[in-house]
Protein backbone atom coordinates (compact mmCIF):
# COMPACT_ATOMS: atom_id res chain seq x y z
CA UNK A 1 0.00 0.00 0.00
CA UNK A 2 3.00 2.32 0.17
CA UNK A 3 3.23 2.44 -3.61
CA UNK A 4 0.12 4.59 -4.25
CA UNK A 5 1.28 7.15 -1.67
CA UNK A 6 4.74 7.29 -3.29
CA UNK A 7 3.11 7.68 -6.71
CA UNK A 8 1.05 10.59 -5.41
CA UNK A 9 4.20 12.24 -4.07
CA UNK A 10 6.06 11.70 -7.35
CA UNK A 11 3.12 13.05 -9.35
CA UNK A 12 2.84 16.05 -7.01
CA UNK A 13 6.58 16.76 -7.38
CA UNK A 14 6.36 16.47 -11.18
CA UNK A 15 3.34 18.78 -11.29
CA UNK A 16 5.14 21.30 -9.07
CA UNK A 17 8.26 21.07 -11.24
CA UNK A 18 6.28 21.59 -14.44
CA UNK A 19 4.40 24.51 -12.90
CA UNK A 20 7.70 26.09 -11.84
CA UNK A 21 9.21 25.63 -15.30
CA UNK A 22 6.11 27.04 -16.99
CA UNK A 23 6.02 29.97 -14.56
CA UNK A 24 9.70 30.70 -15.21
CA UNK A 25 9.15 30.54 -18.96
CA UNK A 26 6.14 32.85 -18.64
CA UNK A 27 8.12 35.39 -16.58
CA UNK A 28 11.04 35.39 -19.03
CA UNK A 29 8.65 35.78 -21.96
CA UNK A 30 6.87 38.70 -20.28
CA UNK A 31 10.22 40.34 -19.47
CA UNK A 32 11.31 40.08 -23.12
CA UNK A 33 7.99 41.43 -24.38
CA UNK A 34 8.21 44.30 -21.90
CA UNK A 35 11.78 45.03 -23.00
CA UNK A 36 10.72 45.08 -26.67
CA UNK A 37 7.80 47.32 -25.79
CA UNK A 38 10.06 49.75 -23.94
CA UNK A 39 12.43 49.86 -26.93
CA UNK A 40 9.47 50.51 -29.24
CA UNK A 41 8.18 53.31 -26.98
CA UNK A 42 11.67 54.87 -26.90
CA UNK A 43 11.88 54.70 -30.69
CA UNK A 44 8.42 56.26 -31.09
CA UNK A 45 9.34 59.09 -28.71
CA UNK A 46 12.49 59.80 -30.73
CA UNK A 47 10.45 59.65 -33.93
CA UNK A 48 7.73 61.95 -32.60
CA UNK A 49 10.13 64.49 -31.07
CA UNK A 50 12.49 64.62 -34.06
CA UNK A 51 12.56 68.20 -35.34
CA UNK A 52 15.63 68.04 -37.59
CA UNK A 53 14.68 68.54 -41.21
CA UNK A 54 13.21 70.96 -43.65
CA UNK A 55 9.72 71.75 -44.84
CA UNK A 56 10.74 70.45 -48.28
CA UNK A 57 13.15 67.72 -49.37
CA UNK A 58 15.37 70.36 -50.98
CA UNK A 59 15.53 72.32 -47.72
CA UNK A 60 16.53 69.17 -45.82
CA UNK A 61 19.26 68.45 -48.38
CA UNK A 62 20.51 72.04 -48.09
CA UNK A 63 20.63 71.76 -44.28
CA UNK A 64 22.47 68.45 -44.56
CA UNK A 65 25.04 69.90 -46.97
CA UNK A 66 25.57 72.94 -44.72
CA UNK A 67 26.24 70.70 -41.71
CA UNK A 68 28.67 68.51 -43.69
CA UNK A 69 30.51 71.58 -44.98
CA UNK A 70 30.83 72.84 -41.39
CA UNK A 71 32.25 69.47 -40.33
CA UNK A 72 29.32 68.94 -37.94
CA UNK A 73 28.66 65.29 -38.79
CA UNK A 74 26.58 64.80 -35.66
CA UNK A 75 24.15 67.46 -36.87
CA UNK A 76 24.31 66.17 -40.45
CA UNK A 77 23.33 62.68 -39.29
CA UNK A 78 20.23 64.10 -37.58
CA UNK A 79 18.72 64.86 -40.99
CA UNK A 80 18.43 61.12 -41.55
CA UNK A 81 15.56 58.99 -40.30
CA UNK A 82 15.91 57.91 -36.68
CA UNK A 83 16.77 54.30 -37.51
CA UNK A 84 19.54 55.28 -39.98
CA UNK A 85 21.11 58.09 -37.98
CA UNK A 86 23.86 56.11 -36.21
CA UNK A 87 25.02 54.32 -39.35
CA UNK A 88 25.14 57.54 -41.33
CA UNK A 89 27.16 59.29 -38.61
CA UNK A 90 29.72 56.47 -38.82
CA UNK A 91 29.78 56.75 -42.62
CA UNK A 92 30.31 60.51 -42.54
CA UNK A 93 33.14 60.18 -40.04
CA UNK A 94 34.85 57.51 -42.16
CA UNK A 95 34.35 59.59 -45.31
CA UNK A 96 36.00 62.52 -43.53
CA UNK A 97 38.94 60.39 -42.37
CA UNK A 98 39.47 59.23 -45.96
CA UNK A 99 39.39 62.85 -47.19
CA UNK A 100 36.37 62.16 -49.41
CA UNK A 101 34.04 64.83 -48.03
CA UNK A 102 34.70 67.21 -50.93
CA UNK A 103 33.96 64.39 -53.34
CA UNK A 104 30.65 63.71 -51.56
CA UNK A 105 29.75 67.40 -51.48
CA UNK A 106 30.41 67.74 -55.21
CA UNK A 107 27.91 65.01 -55.96
CA UNK A 108 25.38 66.43 -53.52
CA UNK A 109 25.56 69.87 -55.19
CA UNK A 110 24.94 68.25 -58.57
CA UNK A 111 22.04 66.32 -57.07
CA UNK A 112 20.46 69.52 -55.75
CA UNK A 113 20.24 70.84 -59.28
CA UNK A 114 18.90 67.66 -60.88
CA UNK A 115 15.37 67.57 -59.44
CA UNK A 116 13.33 64.58 -58.40
CA UNK A 117 9.80 63.28 -58.11
CA UNK A 118 7.19 62.59 -55.43
CA UNK A 119 5.46 59.28 -54.78
CA UNK A 120 1.75 59.16 -55.58
CA UNK A 121 0.85 59.78 -51.92
CA UNK A 122 3.35 62.67 -51.67
CA UNK A 123 5.20 61.16 -48.70
CA UNK A 124 8.37 60.06 -50.48
CA UNK A 125 10.60 62.19 -52.66
CA UNK A 126 13.30 60.60 -54.78
CA UNK A 127 16.24 62.05 -56.66
CA UNK A 128 18.04 59.59 -58.92
CA UNK A 129 20.94 61.46 -60.52
CA UNK A 130 23.81 61.77 -60.05
CA UNK A 131 23.29 60.31 -56.57
CA UNK A 132 20.22 58.38 -55.44
CA UNK A 133 18.60 60.15 -52.47
CA UNK A 134 15.28 59.22 -50.92
CA UNK A 135 13.41 61.50 -48.53
CA UNK A 136 10.48 60.60 -46.28
CA UNK A 137 7.86 62.98 -44.94
CA UNK A 138 7.49 62.56 -41.18
CA UNK A 139 4.06 63.00 -39.55
CA UNK A 140 5.33 66.24 -38.03
CA UNK A 141 5.65 67.71 -41.53
CA UNK A 142 9.45 67.62 -41.79
CA UNK A 143 11.37 65.79 -44.48
CA UNK A 144 14.07 63.31 -43.50
CA UNK A 145 16.73 61.64 -45.61
CA UNK A 146 16.09 57.92 -45.73
CA UNK A 147 18.88 56.93 -48.06
CA UNK A 148 21.85 58.35 -49.94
Amino acid sequence: MKTPKNKKIVVAVLVALLATLYGGYFLVKRYEENKEYKEFVKYMEEYKNDTYGGKTPEETLRMFIDAVEAGDYELASKYFTVEKRKGELDTLQKTSQNNNIDFLLGYLYQTMNSGGYFSTDGKIYTIKNPVFIEFILYPSGIWKINEI
